[in-house]
């Protein structure tokens, strides 16, 4: 600490003498910024250490967008970059930038910079090896290498006559993609596929080292089919008739029955059973019925209510169903649409929030529609859990509230899931207790009906759990046998050197194993009820090539 100087002698104190350096900043001082050789290339290197910069700009940023780096892509979007001009920049680079030529086919065609010739292939710029990142710390890094490199040129050759004659070639021919270091060997497409042997398989490649932590077999299952105790009308047996629907599963007519019976049911069976059905079925036979009912049909989110929507005008277009309109109404929904869903829907698909904020406020000019509403379905209900569930519960009650107003008492409720473990009691936590016990129910096993015995056919499946090694820490490989140590080039990336910390290193064993998964895809059949599927095989192992 100083102590602050008089006032006379700070009236006697010289301009020089007025600013006092600390240690630290005088040790700031004498540090050179890694932008400082800069100053010291001539203005030609000087201008093409500029033009790296903005390129390693252009290229991180296509990166991070998962966008083609194609050379017309990059000069594009660098202001007054050229052909001739990148391959200086990239040859002054010292191996950071490079060009090359690639087949037309890997090229993505949904790119926004995709040109509009059909050249058999396509001249791409990419990082090099060792050079690979977007963080600050890997910019830096290049553009220092880059930097050192100008200077080396500067010394070598002032005038750059040599440095412009030296200029690489574009390559002619694209480069192949690097043929795979494992042992999978192609197989007969006709053989029949088998899950264990590729999993087998895939315990003698280079990158694993035990990630493997649990295997479970799971067989293949037969369809069961059931009975409705009610025949459906002709136009619902033409409109299944045109799905190529020939019978129910044994878990959707006990649905149906139910439905049917007056309960309201909440079916929990795995993904892709038919859920879909159970509420379609219903909702259609009552509207075949009585064209003036109405159906509320609750989504979590606009996706799924959207591709219900598609589904539900596929069927209409039979045309077996007569006027019957079903709309889609949430945020996006403009304001004389909602007019005219308000007068003359009959199916109306929505989300809590919109039930919330826009039809109970207002139920006065939703009269119509509330006081024939017969169904309300609530698809993926496992998602109405904790305070988000507690909301749509109060949501629910308010609907039961409004609808009784109108003197409608015949509300029904269809829940649908595939991951509850405790149906019935999410079921009763939804809906209110007075409403279920409604027309002499004492119970609500009386008034509520659970299918959990999933009747759906399944075919073969592996069940494999997958940990990936921490990130930093050097792999566990095994030391390597007589075959595998004359092969030594080919495997140099899997040895036990190998570190997960280098970025370049680990693309060049995710694009291994991706292409020893896709060599598996070629070989595997389709996946069918019939025949042996690869069931989790695939996404376990294209999760591990991620991971890799």
């Amino acid at each position: 600490a100083m102590s602050a100087p008089s006032k006379k002698g700070r009236s006697k104190m010289k301009p020089a003498e007025a600013s006092v350096t600390t240690p630290a900043a005088g040790k700031q001082r004498k540090k050179k910024s890694p932008g400082a050789a800069q100053h010291e290339l001539s203005p030609e290197l000087a201008a093409l250490l500029v033009s790296f910069e903005q390129i390693d700009k252009v290229l991180c940023f296509l990166k991070a967008q998962h966008l083609n780096t194609k050379a017309d892509s990059v000069c594009a979007l660098v202001p007054g970059l050229t052909l001739d001009r990148l391959r200086r920049v990239c040859h002054a680079s010292a191996g950071v930038l490079v060009l090359d030529k690639v087949a037309a086919s890997a090229v993505d065609a949904g790119d926004l910079y995709a040109p509009t010739d059909s050249a058999a292939s396509q001249l791409v710029l990419k990082f090099g090896a060792g050079h690979r990142g977007a963080s600050a710390a890997a910019v830096v890094r290049r553009r220092n290498t880059v930097c050192g490199h100008l200077a080396q040129l500067q010394q070598q050759d002032s005038d750059l006559a040599n440095f412009e004659g030296s200029l690489p070639a574009i390559p002619d021919t694209p480069q192949k993609r690097k043929d795979f270091t494992g042992k999978v060997q192609a197989r007969d497409p006709s053989a029949p596929f088998s899950p264990t042997q590729t999993i087998a398989e895939l315990k003698t490649l280079p990158f694993y080292c035990g990630q493997i932590t649990h295997q479970e077999h799971i067989p293949a299952r037969a369809p069961v089919f059931g009975q409705l105790h009610h025949p459906l009308s002709h136009p619902m047996q033409q409109i299944l008739k045109g799905l190529n629907i020939a019978n129910l599963f044994r878990h959707q007519t006990r649905a149906i029955n139910a439905v049917l019976d007056g309960q309201h049911v909440i079916i929990a069976t795995a993904t892709s059973s038919g859920k879909s059905l159970v509420y379609l079925v219903p909702v259609l036979e009552r509207l075949l019925a009585d064209s003036a009912s109405t159906a509320l049909l609750f989504f979590p989110t606009k996706a799924l209510a959207h591709d219900q929507l598609r589904a539900m005008r596929e069927m209409a277009g039979s045309g077996w169903l007569g006027d019957m309109v079903c709309r889609c109404l949430d945020g996006d929904t403009p304001e004389q649409s909602r007019e005219e869903i308000r007068s003359v829907a009959n199916v109306l698909l929505t989300n809590p929030d919109i039930m919330h904020m826009t039809v109970l406020p207002n139920h006065a000019r939703w009269s119509r529609f509330l006081r024939n509403l017969k169904y309300v379905v609530v698809d993926e209900a496992h998602m109405y859990r904790g305070s988000f569930g507690s909301h749509v519960a109060c949501i629910l009650r308010r609907l039961v509230r409004m609808c009784t107003f109108y003197g409608n008492t015949e509300l029904q409720f269809i829940a649908c899931s595939a991951t509850l473990d405790n149906p019935l009691e999410h079921l009763c936590n939804l809906l209110p207790a007075p409403f279920l016990l409604r027309n002499g129910r004492r119970t609500v096993h009386e008034a509520c009906y659970v299918v959990e015995d999933d009747s759906s056919p399944r075919g073969m499946r592996e069940f494999l759990l997958w940990k990936p090694p921490p990130r930093g820490v050097r792999r566990w490989k095994a030391e390597p046998t007589a075959a595998e140590a004359s092969n030594k080039p080919s495997r140099a990336l899997f040895d036990s050197e190998f570190e997960c910390g280098d970025a370049g290193e680990e693309a060049e064993l995710a694009g291994d194993a991706l292409a020893w998964l896709e060599r598996v895809e070629e070989t595997a059949p389709s996946s069918d009820g019939s025949s042996h599927s690869t069931g989790l095989v695939t996404p376990v192992i294209a999760a591990a090539a991620a991971a890799a």
